[in-house]
């Protein structure tokens, strides 16, 4: 598959339609369970439920926190 373009320099580009969209929240998505959230919690993926979920402890042996070397 071959692609043609062509190139030339253009003053004064302007924008024809601008969208704005409304701010969201994290805990607007349907993959997020944050029944367990609180003051420090960390979200961590649940393969068990499919979704992320807020915990302040994290159980999973699973998990690795890496803090680079010092």
């Amino acid at each position: 598959m071959a692609l043609k373009a062509q190139l030339s320099t253009q003053q004064g580009i302007q924008a024809k339609t601008v969208a704005i969209a409304p701010s969201q929240s994290l805990l607007d998505l349907n993959d997020i369970d944050s029944s367990n959230l609180d003051d420090g919690a960390v979200m961590i993926y649940d393969l068990s439920s499919q979704k992320f979920v807020l915990t302040q402890e994290v159980k999973n042996p699973n998990t690795k926190i890496i803090g680079g070397s010092f």
